[in-house]
Formats: C-alpha cells, sequence, structure tokens
C-alpha cells in the first residue's frame, strides 16, 4: 500500500530534549502506576472475591517471571497509547506526538518495532548524541515532534496548495 507523504519532517518541529526527558520520566511514573494497580486489583480481588489466580500467580512470581510481566506490561502500554493515538500519556502531558519520517502516523508494526527497541541493553544512553532521537527512533524511521508546530507546518502546506485553486 502506498503512502502520500504529508510533509517532510525536519529539525524544526523536533521535540526538544527537555520534552523527551520529561516523556520518558512521566511514562516512567505511569508504568509504575500500572503495575501497581494491577497487584492492587489482584489483592483485592482477593480479598472481596477470593478469587486467589491473579493474586498467587502475582505474589508466586520469580525473578524471571517478573521480568517478564514488566516488559509485557511496558510493550502493552507503548503498543496501544503510541499504536491508536500517536502519543503516550508523556507526549500528551508535554504536547509532543510520534510521526514517520515522512509525516504519516506509524503503522502498529513500526510500533511494535519502537517499543521492543526500547529494551536494547544500553538505549537510554543513545540520547547522548547532538539529536533528541534515540536508537527506538532512528531504527524505526520515527520522530517525536512538537504537535503545535507540527501542526502549523501542515496547515501552512494545506494554505499552499490552495493557491491557484478555485475556492467556493
Amino acid at each position: 500500500m502506498e503512502r502520500s507523504s504529508i510533509v517532510i519532517v525536519d529539525e524544526a518541529v523536533f521535540a526538544s530534549k527537555g520534552q523527551r526527558f520529561a516523556n520518558n520520566i512521566i511514562d516512567t511514573i505511569v508504568y509504575y502506576l500500572l503495575i501497581y494497580l494491577i497487584g492492587y486489583l489482584s489483592g483485592w480481588l482477593y480479598a472481596a472475591f477470593g478469587y486467589e489466580g491473579m493474586y498467587n500467580y502475582i505474589t508466586g512470581m520469580g525473578p524471571f517471571e517478573t521480568t517478564v510481566f514488566n516488559l509485557a506490561i511496558m510493550t502493552l502500554y507503548y503498543l496501544f497509547m503510541e499504536g491508536f493515538m500517536q502519543k503516550t500519556v508523556g507526549k500528551l502531558i508535554t504536547g509532543t506526538i510520534v510521526i514517520m519520517d515522512d509525516g504519516i502516523k506509524p503503522e502498529l508494526g513500526t510500533i511494535a518495532l519502537r517499543t521492543l527497541c526500547r529494551f536494547i541493553p544500553f538505549e537510554a544512553f543513545s540520547f547522548f548524541n547532538d539529536s533528541a532521537r534515540g536508537w527506538h527512533d532512528t531504527i524505526t524511521n520515527t520522530y517525536v515532534v512538537d504537535a503545535k508546530k507540527y501542526k502549523e507546518i501542515i496547515e501552512r502546506k494545506e494554505s499552499f496548495e490552495l493557491i491557484g485553486t478555485e475556492q467556493e
């Protein structure tokens, strides 16, 4: 399926390192809140209804199972948020979105790869380069951009395209 470019993304719309750092902090807090809520829910189900399954599973997890469980929660968080809304809670608060290098919304497969790239060891250190892009951005040809600046560029492009066309 051919995708038409909305706009070529350039540095004028990139999210700043500060925005990216804030996204990371906020999303980490949301991730830990999700883990806490799942634990709380399992305890509540056990106390209120005697449902032991989820509670016993969570309290009986070893280190490997805990790691897999935590990675699964993080994966589902990023897949759902970025896959359907182009933003996580952090991006929502900082006014940023994730787009492809041609300005199009990333497909779910791209978001899945982007999410898996976050688990590359030392991936967090990839932000210490000159640009505010990590390996999960560069590997998938995605960008996190300032949504307001991006919208302005789209509107400007659309207004230029209207020049010379008949208006009703």
